[in-house]
This record gives structure tokens, C-alpha cells and sequence, in this order.
């Protein structure tokens, strides 16, 4: 006989009521907006990344709008000072002899051509900017794109036409330079009195004086210049939605590497890394005071080794934040080191003549440098996880200088 299997079927008022749907249900809705929430959250995370990549990008391509507009008016208004020197040597032409060498050395800069290009700029953010196709893609504004490319191609333009245009060309080749530099006679009272040679060869030059005149439409051409890329920056600024106070927080940034620097960070000696010919040594104190001590290291063809000028000065220092302020006071010590050096016994006259015109000008930068007053001098600064290298941007006075940035090693 057969057992009989029964099949056990829930009853229709149990399926009805019962929670299991539901939690199937509301299950398959959490995973779901799970999946949503986890790829839409990375999907929006990714495009704000992006819009931030394409506006650190836009923010360095207009900075060298602007670096390059701030190119040109310096250049107008180093056109306009060494025109109003050229014009002080032609109403003193004949009393060249009377004339200081600093004004005649700029004169001479002015008017001879130099071994490199006159004109330069860099061209840095112009190769990230075309080399990568995902910088583009981060900035969606096709106008913006547009007018970043011909910035590109009309700079390079104009910077080509400036060295090749006959507006422009200096009147003096390096060539006649050097030719008047290495004619017959002694090198070194040359090199001394190049100014004087050269004033007195070519001030009266047709070339040289056409040059000088028409200094006002140089000017003109370099005001237009920096007019335009001023301008530009502007419009690309709107494009954007990028504000002035917005571009100057991201100019800063890029200054600010490395970590802050704290008191007892500061405290020790450190020396600056520069050339061979210069040694220069910072002590800061703990009762923030500081001393500087520059070493420069001359040669000369009269004689081996170098002479040796220190200077030492000293003053104040404190932190205030990012930024060390150094307060140096109108005192300072000279000293020039001539026992390093050894000389032909023919030459005794004119290094004796030599050595004490070179002492009488370091004094005369000492009586200067003290009848100056305090100077104050701010600096942003930065130090490297080790704690043993300091970056220093120097911020300057005036708005058109440039900075200067160096850096300092602690000295063990």
C-alpha cells in the first residue's frame, strides 16, 4: 500500500497577510538606491572634481594673461627711463667725461644688442595647457577655450614680430660692442670706461638717434600690448565667474609649498644657496634677533684667487603666520680680505690704484647703506618635512617689482 504524501500549501489567508513580500520588496529598494547612492555619489564627486581641475586650470592660463600684460608695461617703463637717460647724455654730449659710469652703462644697454633674444616670456602654462586633452575637456566654456588659443598663438606671434622688427632693433650690434670692448689697448681700463668709449663713439650716430626718437612709438606699441592682454584676462575672468580676490588666493597657493614654519623652526643658522660668488650666512635668535653675514668673492684679470668683501648686518625678525618680517637696523660692518690674492710685481702700482678705488666704494655703500634707516623686508616662507631647507619668497614694496625667492639650508 502506498503512503500517502501530502504536499503542505500555505493557506491564501496566510500568503495574504504575511511580511515576506514586503521585505522582499523593501530589500530589493535598499540595494537598489545603494548602487544609485554609491555610483551617483562617485559619478558627482568625479564632476566636481573636474570643474575644480578646470578652474585651477583657467585661474593659471589667465595669471599668464596677466603675467604677460604686467611683461609689457614693464618694458614701457623701461623704455621710458632709458629713453630719458639716452636724452640727459644727448644734452651733455659734450661732457661725457663728467657723466656718472652707472648712466652711461645704461645707456649703453639701451642702445647695443645683447647675445639672447630681447624679448622672452614663458611659455610653461601654454605647454600643460595644449599638451593635455583633459584639461580641456575639465573646462566646459567653448568660448573660454577659444580665446586661451589665440592668447597662445598671437603672444607667440607678437613676441617674434618684437625681435625681428626694425622698430626694436637696438642700432648698436653685439659685434661693434665687443669690437670697441677688445680693441687695442688695456682690457681692463676698457671694461672700466666702456661707457665713456661708447657714448663718445655713437651718441652722435644717425642710427642711434633715430633709435632714441622714436622711443615714444615703442612705448605706444608695448602700452597697446599690455592694454590687450590686460583686457583679455578680464573677459576670460567673466567667462569663468572667476573673481580678482579668487585669483590672487590661487596665486598665493602656488607660493605657499612645504609646511608652516614655527618660532623654534626658525631659531639656528642657516645659509642661503646661491652662486659661488656670493656666501651668504642668517642667524636667528631666540630673542628674535638675527644676524646676516654676505661674503662676495671678486676675480679679476690683474691678479689670482679673489678679494673678499663681507658685509654683516643685523636686526629683528618675527612670524606672523606664513610671513617673516626682518627689520634691519642702519648699522653694518665692511671688511675687504685682499690676502687670497697674488699679483706680478709689474702690477704693484695699478692693484694698489685698483684695491683702494674698490675699498673707498664699499665704504661709500656702508656711509649709504646707514644714513638709509631701518628697512623692513616681509617674506612669505615655507619649511621641507625635514626641517632643514626654508623656501623664502621676499614680497616686494612696490607693486611692479618683481619677487625674489631663494632658499636657506640650516647649517649643522
Amino acid at each position: 500500500m502506498k503512503p500517502k504524501i501530502k504536499v503542505l500549501m500555505p493557506k491564501f489567508e496566510t500568503l495574504k497577510g504575511i511580511s515576506w513580500a514586503k521585505e522582499l520588496l523593501l530589500t530589493f529598494i535598499g540595494t537598489t538606491l545603494s548602487i544609485i547612492l554609491t555610483f551617483g555619489t562617485a559619478h558627482f564627486v568625479e564632476q566636481k572634481q573636474n570643474r575644480e581641475a578646470g578652474r585651477q586650470t583657467a585661474m593659471m592660463v589667465i595669471h599668464d594673461m596677466e603675467n604677460t600684460a604686467d611683461l609689457f608695461s614693464g618694458w614701457e617703463k623701461d623704455e621710458e627711463q632709458y629713453f630719458n637717460c639716452a636724452e640727459y647724455v644727448l644734452e651733455h654730449k659734450d661732457e661725457i667725461d663728467a657723466i656718472s659710469e652707472d648712466t652711461l652703462q645704461a645707456l649703453t644697454a639701451y642702445l647695443s644688442v645683447s647675445g639672447s633674444k630681447q624679448y622672452n616670456y614663458d611659455a610653461s602654462s601654454e605647454t600643460l595647457f595644449l599638451s593635455s586633452q583633459d584639461v580641456w575637456e575639465n573646462i566646459d566654456c567653448p568660448s573660454f577655450i577659444d580665446a586661451v588659443q589665440s592668447f597662445f598663438y598671437y603672444r607667440r606671434v607678437v613676441f617674434e614680430s618684437l625681435n625681428n622688427d626694425g622698430m626694436f632693433a637696438r642700432p648698436v650690434s653685439n659685434t661693434e660692442y665687443y669690437s670697441l670692448l677688445f680693441s687695442d689697448g688695456d682690457f681692463q681700463e676698457k671694461a672700466r670706461s666702456i661707457g665713456k668709449n661708447f657714448a663718445k663713439q655713437y651718441i652722435g650716430n644717425g642710427r642711434v638717434q633715430s633709435y632714441i626718437n622714436y622711443s615714444y612709438q615703442r612705448r605706444n606699441y608695448l602700452s597697446k600690448y599690455a592694454e590687450f592682454y590686460r583686457s583679455l584676462a578680464n573677459d576670460c575672468k567673466f567667462m569663468m565667474d572667476i573673481s580678482d580676490s579668487e585669483l590672487r588666493t590661487y596665486i598665493a597657493s602656488r607660493k605657499r609649498t612645504g609646511h608652516p614654519v614655527k618660532e623654534k623652526n626658525m631659531v639656528g643658522r642657516w645659509e642661503i644657496e646661491a652662486n659661488s660668488n656670493v656666501h651668504v650666512e642668517r642667524e636667528f635668535f631666540k630673542d628674535h634677533t638675527f644676524v646676516n653675514t654676505s661674503t662676495s668673492y671678486f676675480s679679476y684679470g690683474y691678479y689670482t684667487g679673489k678679494v673678499e668683501f663681507t658685509i654683516k648686518t643685523h636686526g629683528t625678525w618675527e612670524l606672523k603666520g606664513d610671513t617673516l618680517i626682518r627689520v634691519t637696523l642702519p648699522e653694518c660692518e665692511v671688511n675687504m680680505d685682499k690676502s687670497k690674492i697674488s699679483y706680478s710685481k709689474d702690477k704693484e702700482a695699478i692693484m694698489e690704484q685698483l684695491l683702494a678705488s674698490w675699498e673707498e666704494h664699499w665704504l661709500a655703500q656702508k656711509r649709504e647703506f646707514e644714513a638709509g634707516g631701518e628697512q623692513l623686508m616681509s617674506a612669505l616662507v615655507s619649511i621641507d618635512a625635514t626641517g632643514e631647507k626654508i623656501k623664502v619668497v621676499n614680497v616686494p614694496e612696490k607693486e611692479e617689482a618683481r619677487e625674489e625667492e631663494y632658499y636657506m639650508v640650516k647649517k649643522q
